[in-house]
C-alpha cells in the first residue's frame, strides 16, 4: 500500500511543492510591485494629484465648518506631486478625507481622480511603511469609471443587510463597529484602540470573512437544501450563485474569495461524479486567483489566508487524535455511559477541537505575523480560545436576525441586542488580554532560513506523529 500524508503521495507532494516553487521564481521575475507612496513623493506635506480605486464603501464623518464629508480607502495606482508634474505608478492605500458638493461623491470599486493635500507620517511602532491621508473636496475631483452594474447592486445590498444587522442599536457605536467588521467585512473603519486590542492579542484574524463566515452560510443554505429534498449532487448548483453574491456582498476579500472558490470547487465534484477533495479544491483556488490578479502572489492577506488553511489541514488531525482518544468511551465497559457522562464527554471533545484549532492557526502563523506585522503574541493562544466562539456566536446571530427580521422587525432587533452584547464582551475580553504583560512582543522580521527551518520542523513533526498506527498508514 502506497503510503500517503495528507491525502498525498510523496511523488504528490514532489509535483507540487515543485510547481509553486517554479510559479513563486517566474511571478517573482515577471512581477515588479509599484513603490509605495513614500518612495516617489519627496515632501511628508504636500499638494498631490493621485488616481485610483474606492476600496470600501465611503462612511460619513461628523460635520465640520466645510460642509458635509466622506471617509474612505482609495487603493492608489498613481500619483503626480506638485499636480502639474508627470503621473508616476506607485502601489499604496490613501485614506482620503472627501468633502462633498452637489456631484454624486465617490462609491465603492469606482476609480478617481483626487487632488488635495496629501499628508505622509510614521505609523504606529512595529508597523513599517507610512501611513498616508487625502484632505480632497468635490471641486477638483474627476470619476474615471463608475463600478459595474453587479458591483452597485451588492453596494446596495450591503447596505441594506447593515442597516437591518445594526437596527436598534445606534446607540452603541463600538458594538456597531465590531459588527460592521465582523459580518461584513468593512475594513478601515474600526477605532485604533479596538484595531490594536485585537492586534496585539493575535485575533485580529476573525475580521477576515473567511471560513469560519461562509461555513455559517453554507450550512444555512444546505440545511434549507436538504429540507427542500434537493439531491446532493445537484447542491452546488444553488451553492454557486449564492456564494459569488455573499462574496461580493462582504467586500470580496482574498480571503472570501478563496473560502468561497474552495466550497464550489469541493461541491462540485459530486456532479461531476468525482470524490471531493479538500487539497484539489485549495490549489485548484490559489491557481484561479493567480491567474486572474498575479500580484495577489505578494499580498499578505493572500498569503496568510492560504498558508493557515494548509496548517489547519495538516495539522489539525495530528493534535486532536490524541485528544479524541483520551474522550473515547471504553470499549470493555459492559454498561452504556449515562446521559451526564456522554455530554461531558461531548463538551470535552468540542473544547478539545477548538484547543486544536487554535493551536494549529498559531502555530503556522507564527513566522508571517512576525514578517508582516513585526510581532509576536504569545498570548494569542488564550485569545483564540475566547475570541473564535464569540465571533462563531455573532455570525450566527447575525444569520439569525436577518432571518428573523426579514419576517418580523422586532424580532430582528431584539437579536442585535444579543449580537451587541456578545460583541461588546468580545472587546472587553481581548482588551483586558492585550493589557497582559508580555502578551505582544515587537520583534524584527525573521531571516528567510529561519522560516524554512521553522516550517521544516513543523514538517518533520508532522510525519514522525501523523502516523495512524491502528491502521498503518499516514493520516
Amino acid at each position: 500500500m502506497v503510503e500517503t500524508f495528507g491525502g498525498l503521495t510523496g511523488l504528490q507532494w514532489a509535483l507540487l511543492g515543485a510547481a509553486v516553487a517554479v510559479g513563486w521564481l517566474n511571478a517573482a521575475l515577471r512581477v515588479s510591485p509599484a513603490p509605495p507612496l513614500g518612495q516617489v513623493v519627496s515632501a511628508a506635506d504636500t499638494p498631490a494629484e493621485v488616481v485610483g480605486t474606492v476600496a470600501e464603501e465611503p462612511e460619513p464623518v461628523p460635520s465640520s465648518g466645510r460642509g458635509r464629508s466622506l471617509r474612505f480607502p482609495l487603493s492608489v495606482s498613481a500619483v503626480r506631486a506638485p499636480p502639474e508634474g508627470p503621473f508616476r505608478p506607485v502601489a499604496d492605500t490613501v485614506f482620503v478625507r472627501y468633502w462633498t458638493g452637489p456631484v454624486p461623491p465617490p462609491a465603492h470599486a469606482e476609480s478617481w481622480r483626487l487632488r488635495g493635500r496629501l499628508t505622509l507620517r510614521p505609523r504606529e511602532a512595529g508597523r513599517g511603511g507610512q501611513l498616508a491621508l487625502l484632505a480632497a473636496d468635490w471641486r477638483t475631483a474627476r470619476c474615471l469609471r463608475r463600478a459595474p452594474p453587479m458591483l452597485r447592486w451588492s453596494n446596495a445590498l450591503r447596505a441594506d443587510t447593515l442597516r437591518r444587522l445594526t437596527r436598534g442599536i445606534g446607540d452603541r457605536p463600538e458594538a456597531v463597529e465590531i459588527l460592521k467588521s465582523l459580518l461584513l467585512g468593512y475594513r478601515g473603519h474600526m477605532p485604533r484602540e479596538l484595531h490594536h486590542a485585537f492586534a496585539h492579542t493575535g485575533t485580529l484574524h476573525i475580521f477576515a470573512i473567511s471560513g469560519m463566515h461562509v461555513g455559517v452560510f453554507v450550512g444555512i443554505l444546505v440545511a434549507a437544501l436538504s429540507v427542500c429534498g434537493v439531491e446532493r449532487r445537484y447542491w452546488v448548483l444553488w451553492l454557486a450563485p449564492m456564494l459569488l453574491i455573499y462574496t461580493l456582498l462582504t467586500g470580496a476579500q482574498p480571503s472570501a474569495t478563496r473560502a468561497a472558490i474552495m466550497v464550489t470547487l469541493y461541491w462540485l465534484a459530486p456532479l461531476l461524479h468525482r470524490q471531493p477533495d479538500v487539497y484539489s479544491a485549495l490549489a485548484l483556488a490559489a491557481i484561479l486567483i493567480l491567474a486572474a490578479a498575479p500580484d495577489q502572489l505578494h499580498d499578505a492577506g493572500l498569503i496568510m489566508s492560504f498558508t493557515v488553511v494548509l496548517g489547519l489541514l495538516l495539522l489539525f488531525p495530528v493534535l486532536i487524535r490524541p485528544w479524541q482518544a483520551a474522550f473515547m468511551p471504553d470499549p470493555w465497559q459492559l454498561e452504556p455511559d449515562p446521559v451526564w457522562r456522554r455530554w461531558l464527554r461531548h463538551a470535552g471533545l468540542l473544547f478539545g477541537n477548538l484547543v486544536a484549532v487554535s493551536t494549529a492557526a498559531w502555530l503556522v502563523s507564527v513566522p508571517l505575523t512576525a514578517v508582516f506585522f513585526r510581532t509576536m503574541a504569545p498570548i494569542g493562544l488564550v485569545g483564540n480560545l475566547l475570541a473564535v466562539p464569540l465571533a462563531w456566536l455573532i455570525i450566527v446571530t447575525g444569520a439569525a436576525s436577518l432571518l428573523a427580521g426579514s419576517l418580523v422587525t422586532a424580532l430582528g432587533a431584539l437579536l442585535n441586542q444579543v449580537n451587541a452584547m456578545l460583541a461588546l464582551i468580545l472587546v472587553r475580553v481581548m482588551s483586558a488580554l492585550a493589557a497582559v504583560p508580555g502578551g505582544h512582543i515587537p520583534v524584527e522580521p525573521p531571516p528567510p532560513w529561519w522560516i524554512v527551518v521553522f516550517y521544516g520542523m513543523l514538517s518533520v513533526w508532522c510525519l514522525k506523529f501523523g502516523v495512524d498506527t491502528s491502521r498503518g498508514r499516514r493520516l
